[in-house]
């Protein structure tokens, strides 16, 4: 499971923020001012919505709601939380771009769970006065699959989420709820709604199965590090890239059709190249896979 900040912790990153005089030397400040005024905001705002309220928290331009499939099945329950989003607004994948904020999930306080997993459909790419946001428009469908603890006994999910919505100014928004699932319930009433979600959700593939539905060559460069990615299977539309900390990569279609430039553009100094994970997405299919960048699989 994931947790947020705690209250304490909350309330000590605003008294050291209002404490010390700070410069904005770069854009890269610029986002972590955003995003601890991000987590400074929720924390002034936690009072707005009531606190684990099994339907939905209307916000600022979005409304949260959970979503339910019905009981146990293959060891796992099937839920998850639904954004809709006002005309025009947005809100980020778990990797945002150039800047922007990821939604964080908690679990503290759930009863009877042994593991609650977020899955997030692939994003699209917006663009946003010059820059490059990873998100969604309209609404989204987090997936979550709750392994209980006790598969004989309920499971009560107390789900908090932090987000950001953004039309011309970013705002912090926060929900918190409770989600009851029981091995006994039925069908539940969103269970269509939740399996065209789950239906659209980037396949995984392990390295093995990917290889051979794409190929990779590094660009001969004096101005950036480039690789070239071409891929053989179906219609390809955008290719995002995960890097760990300290990495980070862009991507850009070559005009090419399913061909895609990887731009290293942060490296961690005296590191070896990390893996990443890519995600792919295409009109009737996206994958998720891991990719190597050395010498042994990036051919010059």
């Amino acid at each position: 499971m994931s947790y947020g900040l705690s209250s304490g912790l909350k309330k000590r990153a605003l008294q050291t923020l209002m404490q010390k005089p700070f410069h904005l030397p770069s854009p890269k400040w610029v986002f972590i001012l955003a995003l601890a005024s991000l987590w400074i905001c929720l924390f002034i705002s936690q009072g707005r919505s009531d606190p684990y309220a099994s339907g939905g928290i209307d916000n600022a331009g979005s409304k949260v709601q959970p979503i339910a499939a019905g009981g146990l099945r293959r060891g796992f329950y099937r839920t998850g939380v639904q954004i809709l989003l006002a005309p025009g607004a947005l809100t980020y994948w778990r990797v945002p771009g150039e800047a922007g904020v990821p939604p964080v999930f908690s679990f503290a306080g759930s009863e009877n769970v042994a593991r609650a997993e977020v899955l997030y459909p692939a994003p699209e790419r917006i663009e946003e006065d010059g820059t490059q946001a990873f998100g969604y428009r309209g609404e989204v469908i987090f997936p979550i699959h709750v392994t209980p603890e006790d598969a004989a006994r309920p499971v009560l999910l107390m789900l908090s989420l932090s987000y950001a919505v953004c039309k011309r100014i970013c705002m912090p928004e926060s929900a918190e709820m409770q989600i009851r699932l029981a091995p006994s319930d039925g069908p539940g009433p969103q269970e269509a709604v939740l399996a065209k979600a789950e239906a659209k959700l980037p396949r995984p593939l392990s390295g093995e199965e990917a290889n051979g539905k794409f190929a990779l060559t590094r660009v001969p460069s004096q101005a950036a590090v480039l690789w070239r990615l071409t891929w053989l299977g179906s219609p390809a539309t955008d290719l995002f890239v995960e890097a760990p900390e300290g990495w980070y990569f862009e991507t850009k279609k070559t005009g090419q059709p399913n061909e895609f430039l990887i731009e290293q553009v942060q490296a961690k100094e005296g590191a070896a190249l990390p893996p990443l994970t890519l995600t792919l997405t295409g009109p009737q299919v996206s994958f998720e896979f891991p990719l190597s960048l050395d010498s042994n699989s990036a051919k010059p």
